[in-house]
């Protein structure tokens, strides 16, 4: 299965959104809307956008299924080094 997902405010209709380039086995919107959230984070400037967002997720052929709102999980990395 397919699916059109898009950032919640993103555009007008469900129409303008494309379609996810990745096929699932199921319709689990949460999964579906968590994938493309990794994608939407590496791939569209997500990490400057501050979390949680709302994703829609809709059939392929633009039947909204509902909105599903990620939360990014923060793993900061802390450094040391000697001061001279």
């Amino acid at each position: 299965m397919k699916f059109r997902v898009w950032r919640e405010g993103d555009y007008d209709d469900v129409e303008s959104a494309t379609v996810f380039d990745r096929n699932f086995l199921n319709d689990d919107i949460e999964y579906v809307a968590e994938v493309y959230a990794e994608h939407y984070h590496d791939n569209c400037d997500g990490w400057e956008c501050s979390w949680p967002l709302e994703f829609m997720v809709a059939t392929e052929d633009g039947k909204v299924l509902g909105c599903v709102e990620v939360v990014r999980e923060a793993r900061p990395h802390f450094y040391g080094r000697t001061k001279p």
